[in-house]
């Protein structure tokens, strides 16, 4: 009797693993979609094993998978990450999502195929074959998913997130000693957040860089302005004015603040604006602990 679960592609790999490989990688990029992924590729995987009678193949061939795509999409982020950080505003766009998506997508897919081939008993030729068909479908879908994420079509579906892009771009920026940066990556996070979230500052002191917690998280009701607003006595941004001059901006001459700089990316419902400070400083409040973006807080460099 014909059964299209058992359907073969020209390298002769079943349509099925395919779809496990592929629904297992997209899994661990696509919570939203994991618990049904996971749950047809289940099932499948059972009615096979049910059928056969190789219960051990399905138990290897499902480990590994899930093994090797977790351990390879952790790489692939990160690969990801790199991406973003070199392409500037170019990975705020369809192209530059795609080439992250790729990365991201078709490695944590080769490491779902070539560990899900190698559990189920494959040889090391035949589970790198596995991988790589693997590898080629899911970075196609997620080239799709990531592009038309970073160019605001659609906000639901991503590998990175805005929030990430944003944190390696800005940590990038400083580390660079380009902080006049900071400007176009925050028009670019608000810009297809729709103002869902931004870059923001805090300034603190030298001792214990008050405000910040152990485990660097931006103490509930710390104070925040926006990095690229503009110092009417200097004309320089916030992120660019030495201790005293950001003291004067945002109205606290009596300790030193400013001397220590920290970024975080956070979402504007948190943030709750207090007007100007006698220095025109835009002021706002932060509600909820908010991770600091890495390097975070750093000596301000500007004197």
């Amino acid at each position: 009797m014909y059964n299209g679960l058992h359907i073969v592609d020209p390298s002769g790999h079943g349509w099925r693993e395919i779809f496990g490989w592929v629904s297992t990688a997209l899994s661990f990029l696509i919570p939203p979609l994991a618990p049904l992924l996971m749950l047809a590729n289940l099932g499948l995987g059972i009615y096979d094993a049910a059928k056969t009678g190789n219960w051990g193949s399905f138990v290897g061939s499902t480990v590994g998978s899930f093994v090797g795509g977790a351990v390879f999409g952790s790489l692939g982020q990160q690969m990801a990450g790199g991406l973003a950080k070199a392409m500037g505003e170019t990975a705020w766009g369809f192209a530059g999502g795609a080439l992250m998506g790729a990365v991201e997508f078709g490695m944590a897919g080769f490491g779902a195929g070539f560990g899900g081939a190698l559990g189920g008993g494959a040889s090391l030729k035949e589970s790198f074959k596995a991988g790589g068909l693997s590898a080629a479908v899911s970075g196609g879908i997620g080239a799709s998913i990531q592009g038309s994420y970073m160019a605001g079509w659609q906000g639901s579906l991503h590998g990175m997130s805005y929030e990430q892009v944003a944190t390696v771009q800005g940590n990038a920026a400083l580390q660079a000693g380009r902080p006049q940066d900071l400007a176009g990556i925050d028009s670019a996070v608000r810009s297809r957040t729709r103002g869902a979230l931004g870059l923001y500052l805090h300034g603190t002191n030298a001792e214990g860089a008050a405000g910040i917690s152990i485990t660097r998280r931006l103490k509930d009701w710390s104070w925040v302005t926006v990095p690229h607003a503009i110092d009417a006595m200097t004309g320089k941004p916030a992120i660019m004015l030495n201790p005293a001059q950001y003291r004067a901006f945002t109205g606290i001459p009596s300790y030193d603040k400013g001397e220590f700089f920290a970024l975080i990316v956070a979402p504007s419902t948190s943030v709750h604006w207090r007007g100007l400070s006698e220095g025109a400083a835009p002021q706002a409040q932060i509600y909820g602990e908010h991770e600091v973006l890495p390097g975070s807080p750093y000596r301000n460099p500007n004197r």
